[in-house]
């Protein structure tokens, strides 16, 4: 039971602001570790567990963090995997897998996946593992865009791991993934792109933040705050096309699947550059990633 649906024995709910209750205009927000709003009441995910394959959302509890315990109880000894990672921004832009092959882990043997001791989904390549939207037109933004992602890499693969994507080089293509064979991190918008000169090393926890704009220097790529490589473009910064956005593969190249866990992903259809460094200490203090 989610504790934004109860009081605690005051009957009062306890007192919350969320990153989206500060910075507002969200288009999709999603986190595997806390509650990110306090207007969403609903689950963090959903799980199916590997015993029977039962399914069950998770939410969060009284600390606005993952429910570990509700979720530790409903899998038991087994494995949990991840069949729905909820968008809590309230634009309802979940991301989910039906193919049970191809679904995220978030507990191993009972035990719950974590990353600097907090609650991450595990993406294995080799299992072709991915989340998708339900929707191409899933995004909801036309012409700006601005990221935030949380995780790691646990190896460094022969192509380019995809942590966020909608379509690869073409009209309307956004995608953030590591160039494997580089250990760097790239932008992909529409047919230009860039690999960013800083090395991410595997193993190692990050947090990426990307702001666009159309203009001089208007593209900028964070690593932990750290300003890695900006690039001007003269183009539409996010269009249109075929392709569903996915977590962790391009939909369009199905072979760039990520190997590695991610925590958290927020994107805002707004210009947040102003907001990036206080952002970014948001998610660093939950995290504490540098």
């Amino acid at each position: 039971m989610y504790y934004g649906l109860l009081g605690l024995a005051s009957n009062k709910v306890p007192a919350f602001t969320g990153l989206l209750d500060t910075y507002s205009g969200s288009s999709a927000a999603y986190s595997a570790a806390r509650r990110l709003s306090s207007t969403y009441t609903g689950a963090l995910i959903r799980v199916r567990r590997s015993s029977d394959n039962a399914e069950q959302d998770i939410g969060y509890d009284g600390s606005n963090v993952l429910d570990e315990s509700a979720l530790t109880t409903f899998v038991g000894a087994g494995n949990g995997f991840v069949t729905t990672w909820y968008d809590q921004s309230g634009n309802a832009r979940h991301q989910s897998q039906s193919t049970a092959t191809n679904q995220p882990r978030i507990v191993n043997s009972g035990v719950i996946d974590k990353l600097n001791s907090k609650p991450c989904i595990r993406f294995t390549a080799a299992s072709s593992q991915f989340l998708a939207a339900a929707s191409n037109t899933y995004l909801g933004i036309t012409d700006c865009l601005s990221t935030f992602s949380v995780g790691n890499y646990v190896g460094t693969g022969g192509a380019y791991g995809v942590i966020i994507s909608k379509g690869y080089g073409e009209q309307g293509a956004y995608s953030i993934n590591q160039n494997g064979g580089l250990n760097q991190i790239a932008i992909w918008i529409e047919t230009e792109n860039t690999a960013i000169p800083i090395t991410t090393n595997k193993n190692t926890q990050y947090l990426w933040s990307n702001t666009n704009a159309v203009g001089s220097n208007g593209i900028k790529f964070y690593q932990n705050n750290s300003l890695a490589h900006q690039y001007t473009t003269s183009q539409d910064l996010i269009g249109t096309n075929t392709h569903k956005s996915n977590i962790g593969r391009s939909e369009k190249d199905a072979s760039y699947y990520i190997d590695g866990n991610l925590q958290e992903i927020v994107l805002f259809s707004t210009y947040q550059e102003s907001n990036v460094t206080a952002i970014n200490t948001n998610i660093n203090t939950f995290y504490s990633i540098y």
